[in-house]
Order: structure tokens, then sequence, then C-alpha cells
């Protein structure tokens, strides 16, 4: 159960689905009422909370509430934690990282305490992509990295659900793909290039590789084959509006205006970034809606002040939203409950290690004693 769980998660995490998998998500929320074993009914809700992460805060706030509170009623850890990492995917995406953490770090203790090495590296590799979003770039290299390292020490996926879409790969793709994220823009290109070109040939699903297209045409651009950058964009970008994916829409497009506007070519950059902000807003996606308003008040303060001064305005009001005085306390006290967290886990493991050393040391002379007697 409790690799099936996991895996289930780290599919819902990733940033889009095949078609045919969304058309099954109203009979998982059937499900839920027709399950008579509860742990299957947090499992559904999981996967409802992941489906709508990109697509409805609210709703994915509500499913991973729910899914974490009757896993706690039932005492089902693996559903604890997998409910915990569930609901930090959706208040990464909704903008609320002080929320996204402590769900996280908290799902990463209870992992620890019940020596769940699976749903350790699920801790992590969450943890790390709100520290992406975060734009703590080397904290999220480094969580993605224990995530990675988890799970090649643990391998097996034969008692996983996989999606059919995805049963050839890696179910931490997308831990690898946050992983070359935070490497490109820690400034580690070729790091993440490496990365983007490995997950983009061995990946088998045309939907996941259009994700992947996204930022691989993105590291090209930056490496400097710019055409071929937004050739691997621009298909992306077309493969996605046909699946009306809004969230991997947002990225595609408030990249290719970034792009454009270093190209000087004003009439293109204010157009993705126009789309890129309308299919931000229509799944919450806060970090896309501030780059790419943030974008337009900037082209268009060249050309028309006027213009410019909503995009402005929606700029300042979401960046007081995420990175406002209160979200910055919130995040401190977090940090602060963590850090405090792990030095005292760290205490208690070093007092354990005395402990043994101590009897071991007391058995010592023991056997000593007996042989001089």
């Amino acid at each position: 159960m409790r690799y099936k769980l996991i895996l289930l998660l780290i599919l819902l995490t990733a940033p889009g689905f095949a078609q045919s998998y969304l058309n099954y998500i109203d009979s998982i929320r059937q499900s839920i009422f027709d399950h008579s074993n509860n742990q299957d009914k947090v499992q559904s809700m999981i996967l409802l909370s992941g489906h709508f992460s990109t697509r409805n805060y609210d709703s994915a706030v509500m499913y991973g509430n729910k899914a974490l509170n009757l896993a706690k009623q039932i005492n089902f850890d693996e559903g604890i934690i997998a409910a915990l990492c569930i609901l930090g995917v959706a208040h990464t995406r909704g903008g609320n990282l002080s929320k996204a953490l402590e769900a996280e770090f908290k799902g990463l203790q209870l992992a620890k305490e019940k020596k769940f090495k699976a749903g350790e590296a699920l801790c992590y590799y969450t943890i790390g992509k709100s520290y992406y979003f975060l734009k703590d770039y080397s904290n999220s290299v480094k969580y993605c990295s224990k995530a990675r390292q988890l799970y090649l020490q643990n391998p097996d996926k034969s008692d996983g659900l996989i999606s059919v879409y995805y049963a050839e790969n890696d179910p931490f793709l997308d831990n690898d793909l946050v992983l070359a994220e935070a490497f490109m823009d820690n400034n580690q290109l070729d790091s993440a290039l490496l990365y983007y070109q490995i997950l983009y040939r061995e990946s088998t699903d045309s939907s996941w590789k259009a994700i992947i297209s996204i930022f691989l045409g993105d590291a090209l651009f930056r490496y400097g084959e710019k055409n071929t950058g937004i050739d691997f964009l621009k298909k992306a970008f077309h493969l996605k509006q046909m699946e009306e994916d809004h969230y991997s829409i947002a990225w595609a497009s408030s990249i290719l205006a970034r792009c454009y506007k270093e190209l000087n070519q004003t009439d293109s950059s204010i157009y993705y970034a126009k789309v890129g902000l309308l299919s931000a807003q229509k799944v919450g996606f806060k970090d896309r809606m501030l780059k790419t308003a943030r974008h337009l008040a900037e082209e268009y303060e060249k050309i028309d002040t006027k213009e410019a001064y909503p995009y402005l305005k929606l700029s300042t009001t979401l960046n007081d939203e995420l990175f406002g005085q209160d979200k910055v306390f919130a995040l401190q006290k977090t940090l602060s409950d963590v850090q405090q967290q792990q030095q005292e886990t760290e205490k208690r493991e070093i007092a354990f290690k005395n402990k043994i050393r101590f009897y071991l040391l007391l058995a010592g002379l023991g056997i000593i004693l007996g042989i001089a007697l």
C-alpha cells in the first residue's frame, strides 16, 4: 500500500496529465462515496487534490485536508504523509509557501519517525519544489538531490500504482525536472541541460514530453541556441493549448514572453505575456501571474504608460500577497520552527548513540572484568 500511495502522489505532483487520465477524475470523485475501505478513500481524495492543484486552489486544499483528517482518524501513517505532501504542493502553487513548507516538514518528520523511506523521499521532493518557488535554489537542489538519492536506494516499483502513460518512466521524473530548474536558475546551466536532455530522451508520453520541452527550450535559449529553444517552446505551447492545460500554458507563455523581450520583438513578447497571465489566472497560479503582470508593465512602460499602469498595480498587489510582511513573518516562523525541530531531533539522535556507546563500553568492561576474575 505504501509504495502504491507514494507513486500515485508523485504522478499527481507533476505539472500535467494525459487527457485520457483526466477523464478518469469524475469516477475517482464518485469512488469516494463507493469505497468501503477508508484507506482507499484517502487515496482517492489525494488523487483529487493533486488533480486540482493545477486547476483550482480551493478544491485542492479541500480534498487535501479531507484526506489528512481521515488518514489521522484511522491512524494511516502513509496517508498522513502523502496528504501533507499534496497539501504542500497545493499551497506552493497557490502562493502560500509558509503553509506549504509547514505541511511538508511535518510529513518529513513523521516519515523519519516511521522509517518510511519512500515517504521521506516524497517529502524531500515536495520541499525542494517549495524552495524553488521561494527562489532558494541552493536548498531546492539540496532537497531534490536527497529525494533522488533515496529513490535510487529504493528503486522497487513493482508494488506501485503507475499510470499507463508513465509506466516506462522513473516515478521521480518531476523531482528531476524541479532539480534541473533549480540548477538553471542557480546559474548551473550545464547541469540543467544534462538533466533536461536525459528527461526528454527517456520520456515516452507526448504530454509529459511537452512539459519537459518547455524547460529544455528555455535552457537552450539561455545557452545561445535561441531558434532551437523557441522551437521547443512553441511546440510545447501549442500541444498544451490543445490539451487546455493552463498551468503548463502559463509556464510556456511566460518563458516565451521573456525570450521575445530579449530578442526585442515587443509585439510577440506582449502577446505571450497576456496569454500567460490569462492562463495563470484561470488556475490561480500566483507565481506566473506575478511574472507576466510585471513583464507586461515593463513592456508597456516603453510604449504607453497608461497601458502599463493596471499591470503595474496588479504586480504590486500580487507581490504583496506572495512576499508581503505577513507572509515573510509567517515564513520566518515556519523556517525557525523547522530548524529548532531539526536541532532537537539531532540532539535526540546523538543522545541515543551516546547511550548505545555507554552500554557497549559497560559490556566490554564486564567481559574484561570476567576474564580478569
